[in-house]
């Protein structure tokens, strides 16, 4: 095996990490089954992360970004009525993980198996941290498109927010009901829509 040598090292090595973790869960996923997927030495893995735990959180952001990236794209492309924009995003995450049904349980996997394992110290704190970041970029970039502010917290609304999402996420991995998704989703779309106030009024 040999190393690979370009710039898009890292990113490729994350894409490996990827698909191991999709394919055979996160507990059967290591450096050995990185570098093997990836067609490299264990040894480059080792020098471009320096351990397991580096590279599981390259592999949370680029699955975080994927999910605000769908949603943001939504906001940008829908109409300015606030439970329009909002219900778009949420079908744009729940197409996201209906596509990449394995990318969302391994998010799930890091969280839970995170909470336990000593090579993945932090990363579940450091993962809902980022995930309540996104919601609040969300949530201030559809007040700006509707003329809007909150009668909440950011803060308060955005875990609401990841809340809901968490929930459908797990349900429908469990039943891959995308009705009752939907509909769950059209509830948290509303609910959310319901904290918006005119600028005015504020």
């Amino acid at each position: 095996m040999t190393d690979i040598g370009t710039p898009s090292r890292r990113e490729r090595l994350v894409q490996a990490a990827l698909r191991v973790m999709e394919r055979d869960g996160l507990a059967a996923t290591s450096t050995r089954a990185i570098a093997r997927e990836a067609g490299v030495s264990s040894a480059a893995v080792q020098r471009e992360f320096g351990g397991f735990g580096p590279l599981a959180s390259d592999v949370v952001e680029h699955l975080v970004a994927a999910e605000g990236d769908a949603a943001l794209w939504a906001l940008i492309t829908t109409e300015n009525d606030v439970v329009a924009i909002v219900r778009e995003a949420l079908r744009s995450y729940l197409q996201l993980v209906q596509q990449r049904p394995g990318a969302e349980q391994t998010l799930l996997e890091v969280t839970l198996l995170g909470l336990r394992r000593a090579d993945l110290d932090g990363l579940p704190q450091r993962q809902y941290d980022r995930y309540r970041e996104v919601m609040r970029e969300l949530l201030s970039i559809v007040a700006r498109r509707a003329g809007i502010q909150w009668d909440v917290d950011a803060d308060q609304l955005a875990g609401f927010a990841l809340a809901m999402t968490d929930g459908v996420t797990l349900a429908w991995l469990v039943d891959r009901d995308d009705a009752a998704a939907e509909r769950t989703l059209e509830l948290a779309a509303e609910t959310i829509a319901a904290h918006a106030r005119s600028r005015q009024t504020v």
